[in-house]
């Protein structure tokens, strides 16, 4: 398979109630039902194993308050007016995945793929509840978001990572709720977007270590319902205790009656994660065609260096040879060119469809 048709896999992650059901109704709405922009995503039918199958967008809501209980990898394909840009997998990994991690023997097998898959993902898309991280201390906050439990993934997962590029986006969910103190919400979000980079302090610290091999990093508040839209409710843990592990209160934002949800910065997510693993394949052309040609001066070279052989029959069978390799490299080269020159076409024909930058913050 070559590079350009290698497939492109995103993973979404949070803990539960951050807002990844929700996510993918919004995905579903603006790409599949209709269509961004002239941007529309399709289903590609795949085989599927015990526990990662395609799952249908169609069956989330917004107002989903149970949260997805199993793994599931969406296999699509982006089209971009009448053109097919690429193929890739959402993977929507279920909130309870992040504990039985840290537990011995637990979903052993489930976990040793979801393992997998994290070490084969172009992006990684963190799912930060903004209530809770707004209305949370710093002392609590990194239990209320999860960033207890996707904090340690990385300093596990950074070294499997590092060869590679990447990319990785603090999804501020939910960015629409009255409920999130009103300073979080000033010059585009800035303090609350702070606190997600001293919650997710690990998280950041590793993209920013890993700058040198590609990979970038991002905030990007988003909502699924839209500004006004949403009913947020406090909801009083009855069974508090004094360990710190006890939340007192939780936050669950329903659609308004009669109201129809306007979503922000889905597409963004998507496609600032498409771009940036599209841009990658060019960086891999580009490295893989500097290979191609450095080889291909040295056998040029051998080849004028041959000319001097006295012996007639060993000159052109040595000459034989080297021009076969030369003509499979130049070929390979003009193939690599080729494909490289549509990923870059690709990649343009996104961008001025959607302006997937502006929107990100903290951005490298």
């Amino acid at each position: 398979m070559s590079i350009k048709d290698e497939i492109i896999k995103i993973a979404m992650v949070g803990i539960s109630g951050t807002g990844k059901s929700s996510f993918i109704s919004s995905l579903n709405q603006k790409f599949i039902i209709s269509s961004t922009n002239g941007i529309t995503i399709l289903p590609r039918k795949e085989e599927q194993n015990e526990f990662f199958s395609v799952g249908e967008l169609s069956n989330y809501s917004v107002n989903n308050e149970i949260g997805t209980d199993r793994t599931t990898i969406y296999k699509l394909k982006l089209k971009v007016d009448t053109d097919i840009v690429c193929n890739f997998d959402f993977i929507d990994y279920r909130g309870g995945i992040l504990d039985d991690m840290f537990k011995q023997n637990k979903n052993k097998e489930e976990v040793e793929i979801t393992k997998e898959y994290i070490r084969n993902s172009d992006a990684i898309l963190v799912m930060v509840d903004s209530v809770m991280l707004s209305k949370y201390d710093e002392n609590k906050r990194k239990i209320a978001t999860g960033a207890d439990k996707i904090n340690p993934l990385f300093n596990i997962f950074e070294d499997e990572l590092s060869n590679r590029g990447m990319s990785l986006l603090l999804l501020l969910s939910k960015s629409d709720s009255s409920a999130i103190n009103p300073e979080d919400k000033a010059n585009n979000y800035t303090l609350l977007a702070n606190k997600a980079l001293t919650t997710f302090n690990i998280v950041y610290e590793c993209a920013k270590r890993q700058i040198e091999n590609n990979w970038n990093f991002g905030i990007l508040p988003i909502t699924s319902m839209g500004e006004g839209n949403s009913i947020t409710t406090e909801v009083v843990n009855k069974n508090i205790d004094d360990t710190i592990n006890s939340l007192p209160v939780s936050y669950v934002s329903k659609l308004k009656k009669g109201v129809y949800p306007t979503s922000k910065n889905i597409d963004v997510a998507l496609l600032y994660s498409i771009t940036e693993a599209l841009k990658s394949k060019v960086k891999r052309y580009e490295n893989e065609i500097q290979i191609f040609e450095n080889t291909l001066k040295k056998l040029e070279l051998e080849k004028d260096r041959n000319k001097s052989i006295i012996n007639f029959g060993k000159k052109a069978k040595v000459k034989e040879e080297l021009d076969s390799k030369i003509k499979i490299l130049k070929e390979k080269i003009n193939v690599d060119k080729k494909e490289e020159e549509k990923i870059k076409e690709d990649i343009d024909k996104i961008l001025q469809k959607v302006n997937v930058e502006d929107e990100i913050l903290f951005s490298f």
